[in-house]
Order: C-alpha cells, then sequence, then structure tokens
C-alpha cells in the first residue's frame, strides 16, 4: 500500500512537471530588434506632447471629448474638455503628488494618478500603461502577447487584461508613434485619436 502511495505521489509529480508552460509566441528576430530600437528612442525623450479625442465606455454609457497631455520628465499635465465622466477637467503631477481641479473648482489630490482619475473624473483607465501605449509601447515591458509589424511596431497587444491595437502609425522626427489607439477589457472600450504628437523640445 505505502509502495502504492509513493508511486501515485511520483506520478503526480512527473505529470505536474511535464504539464506544458504557456510560451509567447515565437517572434521575427529583426521585428523585435527594430522593436528594441524604437523602445531605446522613444524611452529616451523625456519631453512629449499629444493632442486629440478621447472616447470611453462601459458597454452601457459613454462619452467623449478634447485631451492634451503634456509630458515633461516626471511631470504631468493632462487637461479634459468633454462629457465624459464628471466633464472637463485639468490635472498637474510629479512623481509623488498629483493635484485634480474640475470644471467647477472642486481641487482633489492623491499621490497616484491613476486613482485620482478613476475616482474623481469616473475614468477605469490605466493611465500609467496608457502613457506608454500612446507611443506605441508595451508598458514596463510586461505583456502577455504582441504583435510587431515589419518595421517593428506594435500592431495589437495583450496586457494587464486589455487588448489594444495600434494603427495610423506618423513620423515626429524621432521615431513613428501611432495616432489611433483602441484598448477594450470586457464592455469596457477607450478610443484615443491623436490629431497632433510633438516630441522632444518641441514639446510644450
Amino acid at each position: 500500500m505505502k509502495r502504492t502511495l509513493a508511486f501515485i505521489v511520483v506520478l503526480c509529480a512527473l505529470v505536474t512537471a511535464c504539464s506544458p508552460v504557456p510560451r509567447r509566441t515565437a517572434e521575427d528576430p529583426v521585428r523585435v530588434e527594430a522593436y528594441q530600437q524604437r523602445l531605446r528612442l522613444l524611452t529616451g525623450v523625456a519631453d512629449w506632447e499629444v493632442e486629440g479625442r478621447l472616447a470611453i465606455t462601459d458597454g452601457r454609457e459613454g462619452g467623449s471629448g478634447a485631451l492634451i497631455w503634456v509630458q515633461s520628465g516626471e511631470a504631468v499635465s493632462m487637461s479634459f474638455r468633454g462629457t465624459l465622466g464628471r466633464g472637463s477637467w485639468r490635472l498637474s503631477a510629479t512623481a509623488r503628488h498629483a493635484e485634480l481641479q474640475t470644471a467647477d473648482g472642486q481641487v482633489y489630490q492623491a499621490s497616484d494618478v491613476g486613482d485620482l482619475v478613476r475616482l474623481h473624473a469616473g475614468w477605469e483607465v490605466p493611465v500609467d500603461a496608457l502613457s506608454w501605449w500612446v507611443r506605441g509601447l508595451a508598458a514596463d515591458e510586461a505583456w502577455e502577447s504582441r504583435e510587431l509589424d515589419e518595421f517593428g511596431r506594435l500592431t495589437r497587444l495583450q496586457q494587464s487584461g486589455w487588448e489594444v491595437e495600434f494603427s495610423r502609425y506618423r513620423e515626429t522626427g524621432i521615431a513613428q508613434v501611432p495616432a489611433r489607439i483602441f484598448a477594450r477589457r470586457g464592455d469596457y472600450a477607450v478610443k484615443l485619436v491623436i490629431r497632433d504628437w510633438r516630441l522632444g523640445p518641441d514639446a510644450e
């Protein structure tokens, strides 16, 4: 009996050890190197600015509006004008502090930009990840799956439960960046169409 139990334990251990482990799909090394080059270029630029239109829906309700996002190192300035969530607002943030002012003059503060936007702007959007996606990059290189085109540009990305699509890449003088980002998680969907992109010293 003891030998039988021991055999079963060993067999189970072997089966577990031999179980297939999910692996990322093999990628074209040329495309990967092209992506890595884009990553180095874009993460080496501390200042950038985008202007565009953002639309969000949770499957039942939604809205849209104009978004201006200015990044200067770790400092962030965002302004939104529209009917989405709780309406128009302005946000300024550093690595340790964030402040959001609504159209009616209310001011809210927090240490985390994502929490501040979620609680007081009504957005269920991963702001930290979006700062990478808007440049056509996977956030912190932590992703489940991705698709690269022949130029090493992201076309699809699965990350933190979000399915993200990138399209309409345009030249900025430093690297190509997407002009359209569409992200979905369950019924929640986010679409950002960028009208103007500025990278480097021209960003204000």
